[in-house]
């Protein structure tokens, strides 16, 4: 949808969409920035009709039974804090904002700082003594880790912790900007040839 509505006047949009959502995009080209507004408004109204995935009923059902210690998302959608969930907002950290409340970040803004004061508390650096337990299991779902900081999250647990990948394709997770080349290629060496 953002190629058929602005790639015609902003070619760059058809190879990379989400140009839109970057501030510095914007500031280059400001007659986008109302545009592109507007179209975030849009989306807003047909997300009211929305209903949470098995993939969202996950986390509730985990904190129900005591394990979650908090859903970081980079959706937009607000779909985990659907009212049907009965999630504890506490425990949601919508690191991109959202679209209901209108405190969408883009690319280029700061993220906000409730993201950073809850990896202070899920992953401290020093714990004292009235730190949590450390996180012993880190689930990512859905996402190709491409984005930073947020990529970096499942690293931020100890090494001892678990970390489980669900994404519909792995190699889209497997390498991002900020992984050093390996010498042998994307995967390292093969074997002898």
């Amino acid at each position: 949808e953002v190629r058929s509505r602005f790639a015609l006047q902003h070619p760059e949009l058809h190879g990379a969409p989400e140009l839109l959502l970057n501030r510095q995009f914007q500031a280059q080209h400001p007659e986008l920035h109302d545009a592109a507004k507007q179209w975030l408004r849009e989306r807003k109204s047909g997300f009211a009709d929305l209903q949470p995935t098995a993939t969202h009923r996950l986390g509730p059902w985990l904190a129900q039974r005591g394990w979650l210690r908090r859903i970081y998302t980079q959706n937009v959608d607000g779909l985990d804090l659907h009212p049907s969930l009965g999630v504890d907002p506490e425990k949601v950290v919508e690191c991109h904002g959202a679209l209901r409340d209108a405190s969408e970040v883009l690319y280029g803004d700061a993220l906000p700082a409730r993201f950073f004061a809850c990896l202070d508390q899920d992953f401290p650096v020093h714990p004292g003594p009235s730190a949590l337990p450390p996180v012993d299991l880190v689930l990512v779902l859905g996402t190709s880790l491409q984005v930073a900081p947020f990529c970096a999250v499942p690293n931020l647990a100890p090494a001892s912790a678990a970390r489980v990948l669900v994404n519909r394709n792995l190699q889209d997770c497997l390498i991002n900007a900020w992984s050093p080349a390996p010498p042998d290629g994307p995967y390292g060496s093969t074997g002898p040839a």
